[in-house]
């Protein structure tokens, strides 16, 4: 892991919708605790059980999220791209890392010390409520994953991944996966086998056409109903 020149820290700061709102002199107590730092694709940032050091922000890249099962089997958590956090619950929770964290492409990330940020929480309740909004959302998603999991059978779950990616109100569009399959599979609890099964089932049903990673989607009504 490289770290980067702390010249444009607070530039970048500012610049993240998250924090946006804050004040000057919050932005400059962040800045002083802020590391911006490369890291190579596939490469760790940090594993589960380490002592955690702040939370990060993906300023350009993906970083996964994820643990093993007991069968060593990866579990997929959530994926975090471009002005994305996670780690916030290091600031409020004592204790060690819960899961482990992976570049999936080369990435730029920012990282804000546990203390700078327990600080300036303190002295600026703006900020409190950044990070209590960041936690929340991703409660919300995590509560939306497991309840995929839990009422869909595999086909509706990826007809469902599928509906969630449509990047506006068109019946018929193209989209791009971000992950590779295996990833997908893993976010949704089905096998590779199995998430590549289901695609060719719903291409022979005439509800997409797939690609590679390039999905079109040939109907999102009847796509929406096959999620269930």
């Amino acid at each position: 892991m490289c770290p980067q020149s702390k010249d444009h820290v607070r530039h970048v700061l500012s610049g993240l919708d998250q924090f946006a709102s804050l004040d000057s002199e919050t932005l400059h107590e962040l800045e002083s605790g802020a590391s911006l730092y490369r890291i190579s694709r596939g490469e760790m940032l940090f594993h589960k059980g380490d002592t955690p050091d702040g939370m990060h922000l993906v300023i350009d890249g993906e970083i996964k999220l994820f643990f093993l099962s007991a069968s060593g089997t990866e579990k997929l958590i959530s994926t975090i791209r471009d002005g994305e956090s996670f780690g916030e619950e290091c600031v409020l929770l004592a204790g060690s890392r819960r899961f482990s964290a992976q570049s999936t492409r080369d990435t730029v990330g920012l990282r804000l010390r546990r203390q700078v940020l327990d600080e300036a929480m303190a002295a600026d309740s703006a900020l409190a409520r950044v990070l209590l909004c960041s936690l929340s959302t991703r409660m919300d998603a995590l509560m939306e994953s497991m309840e995929n999991c839990v009422q869909r059978n595999s086909t509706q779950r990826v007809a469902h991944y599928l509906v969630q990616q449509t990047p506006n109100s068109s019946d018929h569009y193209e989209l791009q996966l971000a992950s590779n399959k295996q990833e997908i599979a893993a976010q949704l609890n089905v096998t590779p086998e199995t998430f590549s099964r289901v695609l060719g089932r719903l291409t022979r049903d005439g509800l997409i056409r797939s690609q590679g990673r390039c999905i079109e989607v040939m109907d999102r009504h009847l796509l929406r109903a096959c999620a269930g």
